[in-house]
């Protein structure tokens, strides 16, 4: 590379690689120009150089438009759900609601989640940011929306998220919920705003493996109830699996059996950890092997 014969510096090869960006490379050798007119990778780039800042600022326009429009739609809603994480329990959510008609908003953090290609396609609408930046909350129309779920990791920025909803001063009706353990979750129930439930505003905890562990007794052991009613005798329990559901599954087998007035069941546990599961099971029945 030179410039009328003289090596060029770095200043000028800078300067020059700037000015392809321009289309005002004179690639025929008059005017100054730094390299010679035969150089096909030059001619190229004369070009592609253009082109590709061209490419990235509509890219970026369109991408700008986009999230302008997707807010400006969001702004027009009332009595919309509100989900906070965008995770595996985030997309179980969405989709569910979703199936029931209902609109949408997910905030997630993260913009690469693998769930929301699939949040998206399902209609919902995703605002890029923390749940309890109270800005991405403002986004979200989280002071108009009749139901808030609050599905992060964090249990504390759950919590957070929650009592920002609470703290709304329009009287629409709310239901509001956080997701944390049964330990966490009873640090809290006794204070308000989770003490008041009235017929327009309720907020609360839910534990995942509570419900899956409900869902899982109602689906495949729907008629367990009656049939313990019916023989009066203790029920006979095979349990496999691992993980923390297990515990709260023991759980809720023994209390379904309680209500059924049949006693203690007899339970046999196929698992990996038998430790952790004693370590986390609720233990009210010493005399439960």
């Amino acid at each position: 590379m030179s410039t009328h014969g003289a090596e060029a510096s770095w200043a000028d090869a800078i300067y020059f690689s700037i000015r392809l960006f321009t289309f005002e490379f004179d690639l025929s050798g008059d005017g100054g120009a730094p390299y010679d007119a035969d150089n096909w990778l030059l001619q190229i780039a004369r070009f592609l150089a253009p082109a590709t800042l061209a490419f990235a600022v509509i890219k970026g326009l369109m991408l700008a438009a986009a999230s302008q429009f997707n807010l400006w739609a969001i702004a027009r809603w009332t009595g919309h759900a509100v989900v906070c994480g965008g995770g595996e329990r985030g997309r179980q959510l969405v989709l569910a609601l979703r199936q029931e008609g209902q609109r949408v908003v997910v905030i997630e953090p993260n913009e690469q989640a693998d769930a929301l290609p699939e949040i998206r396609e399902a209609g919902a609408r995703v605002v890029i940011g923390s749940g309890t930046d109270p800005a991405r909350q403002a986004d979200a129309k989280l002071d108009k929306a009749k139901t808030v779920v609050a599905v992060t990791p964090c249990e504390e920025s759950n919590l957070q998220i929650v009592l920002a909803a609470s703290r709304r001063r329009n009287r629409r009706p709310l239901r509001a919920i956080a997701h944390a353990t049964r330990s966490f979750a009873e640090m809290f129930e006794t204070q308000p705003p989770f003490n008041r439930v009235t017929a327009d505003s309720e907020c609360g905890f839910f534990d995942h493996d509570i419900s899956a562990a409900r869902l899982l007794i109602g689906k495949y052991a729907p008629d367990l109830g009656p049939v313990l009613v019916k023989d009066n005798r203790p029920a006979r329990v095979l349990l496999a699996g691992d993980g923390d559901i297990i515990p709260e599954l023991l759980g809720v087998v023994v209390t379904q059996c309680q209500y059924a007035g049949s006693g203690i069941p007899a339970i046999t546990l196929l698992t990996v950890d038998p430790d952790a599961v004693a370590r986390q099971f609720p233990l009210h029945h010493p005399q439960l092997g």
